[in-house]
């Protein structure tokens, strides 16, 4: 339940600060949190990221100030964090289907995006395979990039984004020769190439990403990143088998089901430290594993 807890200080913080500058590092501290460990709960248990979160909100509080008062639309626009009443009205109709300066004019509804509030939801229609794995120590090399956690133009929006380049620019194959193995010696069901994120800090609002392999005497590491990860205690979350077209919704379909279901109702924490994305299946039919660290509570 700690993870609900967490979430309801998130939206109590929020809301006490909806009108001021929001740094969600910040928030990430309070709720004891790494940034990128709360942007992750935070999307997958609400949703919607949490800059999303906060913008509907201050859209929808700004819509009943101007219902409920003659404050000028400027001064509404400043109170809830745009620099000017351009961008202000953009958002503005993209929520509301309207421009801020109509709502004076016309009795048309506004929308209403309220505070959230949570609690879990006991599933046992679908169950969930899982197990426990203790790695040793062990090297990862590959290509990395840098991830947005808030969707900002920076980096990548997306890690799907980096496997197009990847593959774009014949790096995949590469690092399939980089590997060193002609044929895997688990080539029945894994591929060799991995990918794997949060495995060191990097600037805020970002987290990194590596698709590569396990490092091994056959490997050849040149010009690609190599990575040390220490021991670690994982949850590994199976797949079903799926078409390779619907990779990026199996994906986050499994994260919603981990967060939402799973950490809630176990005695174990999710950790800050590397993530794996285990990869297997056939050109027609994909399978992955997600490897998240945890801890006992």
């Amino acid at each position: 339940m700690e993870i609900l807890k967490r979430l309801s200080d998130t939206i109590d913080y929020i809301e006490r600060h909806i009108e001021n500058t929001i740094d969600y590092d910040d928030i990430a501290m309070l709720v004891h949190c790494s940034p990128y460990n709360f942007h992750r709960m935070f999307t997958f248990i609400c949703g919607i990221s949490v800059s999303e979160y906060v913008r509907r909100r201050r859209l929808t509080l700004a819509g009943l100030e101007l219902a409920e008062t003659h404050t000028k639309v400027i001064d509404v626009a400043l109170k809830y964090g745009y620099d000017s009443p351009v961008s202000f009205s953009r958002a503005f109709k993209a929520m509301h289907g309207i421009s801020p300066s109509m709502v004076y004019k016309s009795k048309t509804q506004l929308k209403a995006f309220p505070k959230m509030t949570f609690q879990i939801k006991i599933k046992g229609d679908v169950e969930m395979d899982y197990r426990i794995e203790q790695n040793k120590e062990m090297s990862f090399f590959g290509y990395e990039a840098l991830i947005s956690t808030t969707g900002d133009n920076n980096h990548y929006d997306h890690p799907g984004l980096f496997w197009n380049e990847i593959h774009e620019k014949g790096l995949y194959d590469q690092l399939l020769e980089a590997t060193g193995y002609k044929e895997h010696p688990e080539f029945k069901t894994l591929c060799n190439i991995h990918a794997i994120m949060n495995y060191k800090d990097t600037p805020a609002h970002s987290y990194a990403y590596m698709i590569g392999a396990l490092l091994s005497d056959k490997s050849n590491v040149k010009d690609c990143s190599v990575i040390k990860i220490p021991a670690t205690t994982y949850a590994v979350f199976p797949s079903k088998p799926f078409k390779w077209e619907h990779i990026g919704t199996v994906i986050s379909e499994m994260n919603e089901r981990i967060y939402n279901e799973w950490l809630p109702t176990t005695d174990y924490e999710k950790m800050n430290g590397a993530e794996f994305e285990i990869y297997g299946g056939t050109e027609d039919e994909g399978y992955i594993e997600l490897w998240i660290p945890i801890e006992k509570l």
